[in-house]
């Protein structure tokens, strides 16, 4: 089962749980906001993967982050639905929490 890092004040993360809902995809959702341990344990990643690099550059936080079956990290949810065929569903398209509002 796919596991998210994300947060629900974060459009692009409730972006992320839309689509996987309306394409019946099951995951389990850490939201970072709500429970101390999960951004401990999603900063602890943050911090020490290359993954995060470019988050970090432009002052995002890296979220939402999803965790697949295989344990690979990707931030690009777009792009994993599409690789299945699978349509992506927006909720919110112009807010942002990013500094430059071009994401989270």
């Amino acid at each position: 089962m796919i596991k998210i890092y994300g947060s629900h004040q974060c459009p692009d993360c409730n972006n992320c749980t839309l689509s996987l809902d309306k394409n019946h995809i099951p995951y389990e959702y850490f939201d970072v906001r709500q429970n101390i341990r999960y951004l401990h344990q999603f900063r602890e990643r943050r911090d020490t993967l290359s993954l995060y690099d470019h988050a970090k550059e432009i002052h995002d936080i890296g979220l939402p982050t999803l965790i697949l079956d295989d344990r690979t990290r990707t931030r690009d949810w777009e792009s994993y639905l599409k690789k299945q065929g699978l349509t992506c569903y927006y909720r919110e398209t112009k807010k942002t929490c990013s500094i430059d509002g071009k994401g989270c």
